[in-house]
């Protein structure tokens, strides 16, 4: 690497970094004066009055490095626009539901455009039948990730970490396959991810709100898709990649469904939250999931880029320990809370019960 390129990628990280730092400290700032702020609650992990909507400022930050890129050629035009028209669209709408919360069917209907216009960006309009199911795939994956990130928000700095840990491999694994766009724009989401977690992570002094975890969910999707049609990655690999936010998600709604509870509404039925609510330390939740991602799931997928079949193998493999690590994790803190109930009742007059 150059002289020049080593400039380039600094500037890029300590620019993108600072840049989201000081429009995050301006969304603290306005949301304090505005009011804009989350309560603490039943079906809340926080104990004390936070402002919300600090995402803004990654989103801000992401989009001026995403301008500067595409000025100077680094990259292309038509994977800027689709990135740009896509985050504006998703941090659009959860910035609005910071402020006054939107139906369930308005939100859905703008995540899927932004999904749509995203996806024609980086494969053009459909021509034949397996275009057409790719395409659809695509908007599906990004609309899920948008979501499934929303549901992953409850933590101070999970999501964040995540998001940075997921980028900064998209990043080594883009630089590996040659693919130097993508690696820029990877690199750029680390920088403006980091420029939010000081004000979030350990303690909370503002939360990303829906515009910043829906805007992290879509740049993730949107960065791992780019990686997978570009060939950086294979999508089971994919997958099993950024398993931790979306097993969590998957099996919760799952197991809700299934047992005929009101998987729409709010609850707080992720594991991460029955963690929370047994004692664990936001810190200690965001760096299981942290350790989850980095010490199994990154390992298994960079052993496996050997063919279609040893991947599988890797997506199976990850999926199933994720899963039995779910359910036993589950079962080992019902217990735990349930022993612990006479001694709640003993102490207060107010009925102990067993979360949802």
């Amino acid at each position: 690497m150059g002289a020049t390129s080593s400039a380039l990628w600094l500037a890029l990280l300590i620019g993108g970094f600072a840049f989201s730092a000081l429009l995050v400290l301006a969304a603290l700032r306005y949301s304090s004066t505005q009011g804009l702020l989350d309560q603490p609650g039943v079906r809340r992990s926080h104990g004390k009055v936070t402002a919300r909507g600090g995402g803004i400022g990654v989103v801000i930050a992401f989009l001026a490095g995403l301008k500067v890129l595409a000025f100077f050629a680094m990259v292309p035009v038509k994977s800027a626009w689709g990135l740009a028209v896509g985050l504006i669209l998703v941090a659009g709408i959860g910035y609005v539901d910071d402020h006054r919360p939107q139906s369930v069917s308005r939100r859905l209907v703008v995540h899927a455009l932004a999904s749509v216009l995203f996806t024609i960006s980086m494969q053009g309009i459909p021509q034949s039948g397996w275009h057409w199911l790719m395409s659809i795939i695509s908007v599906i994956v990004v609309m899920t990730a948008i979501n499934f990130s929303n549901f992953m928000d409850g933590s101070n700095g999970m999501l964040t970490i995540q998001t940075m840990a997921l980028a900064a491999v998209l990043m080594l694994l883009a630089i590996v396959a040659g693919n130097v766009p993508l690696a820029l724009l990877a690199a750029l989401l680390v920088a403006t991810a980091a420029g939010f977690l000081p004000f979030n992570f350990p303690q909370a002094q503002i939360f990303l709100g829906d515009v910043g975890s829906g805007a992290m969910g879509f740049l993730i999707a949107a960065l791992g898709l780019h990686a997978f049609v570009d060939g950086s990655i294979n999508g089971w690999l994919l997958l099993a990649l950024s398993s931790a936010l979306w097993l969590d998600p998957g099996l919760t709604l799952s197991m809700r469904i299934l047992s005929r509870r009101r998987w729409m509404s709010a609850h707080r039925s992720h594991l991460y939250q029955w963690l929370l609510r047994s004692g664990w330390s936001h810190p200690q939740v965001a760096y299981l999931y942290l350790a989850w991602t980095l010490l199994f799931a990154v390992p298994v997928v960079l052993i496996s880029m050997a063919g279609w079949l040893p991947e599988l193998a890797a997506f199976a493999a990850v999926l199933g320990s994720g899963t039995g690590l779910w359910v036993g994790t589950r079962l080992g803190l019902r217990r735990q809370m349930r022993r612990q109930a006479p001694l709640s009742l003993a102490r207060s007059t107010t009925p102990a019960r067993t979360p949802d």
